[in-house]
């Protein structure tokens, strides 16, 4: 406490960028950022399953949370989970930092009261109560809100996925002149490092090793090397 104490009275502003950041992080689409953002090189079916498996039903599990916390049944299991989520968050968003592992540890009690918002829910009085409306609207605005800032990447990411098909065709036929036409202008779509990424691999399979590397040359300049970049960037 005297740690977090030093922080909010001696660098206020740094205290407050530090718990935002946190909570942002703690509440992002992992599997998204992962393939948007990080662009880390996994397969199509590996990114699919990390949205599919691991951001759907957290976002879910927040909203249903958010339902429990604010309206659920008062119980004593109730007051446990609230307790030790509320000392958990505080741990791990204001008096230190968040990673994404350390949100396997939140997950399950989240899922418990996940359960609970559910159950909240799914009662034909409580749906009609203003307190049940509005712990649903503001759980669909932390999980949704979220995962908003990757629209606009997302967006992008198909623009130049789709321009590079010009590409592809051109490499078929010899055409490297329009190849490299079409990649550039799906560089220009997409500002990530995967436009060229994917010509470069279209390249190399097109036995076309220096222009290749000199592909993965520019994706690197767009993307340069972090460690760490599967957890923070």
């Amino acid at each position: 406490m005297s740690y977090v104490w030093r922080g909010l009275t001696e660098r206020p502003s740094r205290f407050a960028v530090k718990v935002w950041d946190n909570s942002r992080h703690l509440l992002r689409p992992e599997g998204l950022h992962q393939l948007l953002r990080a662009e880390l090189p996994r397969p199509a079916w590996w990114h699919l399953s990390s949205v599919l498996l691991q951001d759907l039903p957290f976002a879910a599990a927040v909203v249903l949370f958010t339902v429990y916390a604010l309206a659920g049944r008062t119980s004593p299991a109730r007051a446990l989970l609230l307790l030790w989520t509320a000392y958990y968050l505080f741990m791990i968003v204001v008096a230190f930092h968040n990673e994404i592992r350390y949100r396997t540890v939140l997950v399950p009690f989240l899922f418990a009261g996940a359960a609970g918002g559910a159950a909240a829910l799914a009662g034909r009085s409580a749906r009609r109560t203003a307190r049940v409306r509005l712990a649903l609207l503001l759980g669909l605005v932390l999980a949704l809100v979220p995962a908003g800032g990757y629209v606009g990447q997302a967006v992008e990411a198909m623009r130049g996925r789709w321009t590079l098909r010009g590409a592809r065709t051109a490499l078929d036929r010899g055409d490297l002149a329009a190849a490299e036409a079409a990649a550039a202008r799906a560089a220009a779509q997409d500002g990530a490092a995967r436009p060229w990424i994917v010509y470069g691999r279209l390249l190399a399979r097109s036995s076309r090793p220096v222009e290749a590397i000199e592909a993965f040359r520019r994706a690197s300049v767009r993307r340069p090397f972090r460690e760490g970049v599967g957890d923070d960037s």
